[in-house]
């Protein structure tokens, strides 16, 4: 199997290329830093028109969610002009808890089925799929009520790729709240338990995507109120029956 490691940084961003390259020295993997999307991007001012006119978000995408996605759309169709089987993909304020080999070497373990796994963040409420154990330690695949949002670090099959492609033609929230509806794919995204990975974005300067909670309006209140309302009502059809 094809594996490889591609990590989302801006060109620019030294202090984080930096942190990149410490935390990967050493590893047997290949890994590429791949340049992300930068916000004043020609094609970022496109899709934040196309964005404008979602139904499923309760507010306007800003620049720096449109280039966080369209950075790992750049990623996932390296994948495939690679021939890369299974990728870990990262951003560039990832901390990991382990050698990058050796939770690879977890990964690759599961024999379950699945299109994605997190590695970062502890849903609240889940249930194991499957367990194994690895350097004395137990490793569990867990399906979650609702998937951790954070984007920071995930394992990726190729054969889900085409799907992930085709969902981001059309943005109409961040990537991770559309990961977070993994049923309109579909998608069998998982998280591993005990995470592998903690962000450390504010360490390193902050997020360039920036604060994401903002002053609403009484009309954006009522979008998001509805929109919870039939996330969690999709929630339970796909984690009870």
């Amino acid at each position: 199997m094809r594996v490889k490691i591609y990590v989302i940084s801006l060109s620019d961003a030294q202090q984080r290329r930096d942190h990149v390259r410490s935390q990967l020295a050493g590893a047997e993997l290949p890994w590429e830093i791949v340049d992300a999307v930068r916000a004043e991007d020609r094609l970022v001012q496109q899709m934040l028109e196309e964005s404008r006119k979602s139904s499923k978000w309760h507010k306007s995408l800003r620049a720096g969610e449109v280039a966080c996605y369209m950075s790992h759309v750049r990623v996932w169709q390296k994948m495939l002009d690679e021939g890369v089987e299974s990728a870990l993909i990262l951003e560039d304020d990832f901390q990991l808890k382990k050698p990058v080999d050796e939770i690879v070497r977890i990964l690759l373990g599961f024999q379950s089925e699945y299109d994605m796994i997190k590695l970062f963040g502890t849903p609240r409420k889940s249930r194991c799929l499957e367990k194994r154990a690895a350097d004395g330690q137990s490793y569990e695949l867990h399906q979650a009520f609702s998937i951790k949002g954070i984007t920071v670090a995930q394992w990726v099959r190729a054969t889900a790729v085409p799907r992930l492609i085709a969902k981001a033609q059309k943005m109409e929230r961040p990537i991770d709240m559309d990961f977070k509806h993994h049923w309109e794919y579909p998608m069998k995204i998982y998280h591993l338990i005990p995470a592998m990975v903690d962000e450390v974005s504010a360490q390193l300067g902050g997020s360039s995507i920036g604060q994401r909670k903002t002053k609403k309006t009484g009309k954006q209140l009522l979008k998001r109120w509805a929109a919870k309302c039939q996330y969690y009502g999709n929630c339970i059809k796909h984690y009870y029956f």
